[in-house]
């Protein structure tokens, strides 16, 4: 089975995960940062051996589901208007990158995309915690 190159953006960008699990750990969420470290690590896999294997896919999408929620279930109640119209145009966007990514030859590109769509939205329900700006 091939392995992507660690200078692959699919992978160098779900490195951001990372970072995001840190920020829900700074912010005293301990379970939603383990939650997106896991995630994290499952696509991590999916994607280093080229969304190939089939166990890595199932538990790439099991957990993505489960961190949607979860982080929104940690983040929502926190959330100003303005940071629920950046929310939802952000996933609304990250969506159609993964669309874009699977229907147009062009995967890398737009699930990179994706995979930057994706912080910037946990960015932004883990900020809206202690902020007023979000």
């Amino acid at each position: 089975m091939s392995k992507r190159s660690f200078e692959d953006m699919v992978l160098q960008t779900n490195l951001l995960f990372v970072l995001n699990s840190v920020l829900w750990f700074v912010h005293g969420f301990m379970w939603t940062a383990v939650c997106v470290f896991v995630t994290a690590c499952a696509s991590w896999m999916y994607h280093l051996h080229k969304e190939s294997h089939e166990g890595y896919r199932l538990l790439d999408r099991v957990c993505a589901v489960l961190c949607f929620f979860v982080t929104l279930y940690s983040g929502y109640p926190t959330l100003s208007m303005s940071g629920l119209v950046i929310l939802l145009v952000v996933t609304l966007l990250g969506f159609e990158f993964k669309r874009l990514a699977h229907e147009t030859g062009s995967y890398e590109g737009w699930h990179t995309a994706w995979h930057m769509s994706v912080f910037f939205g946990q960015t932004v329900l883990v900020l809206s915690i202690e902020s007023s700006i979000v």
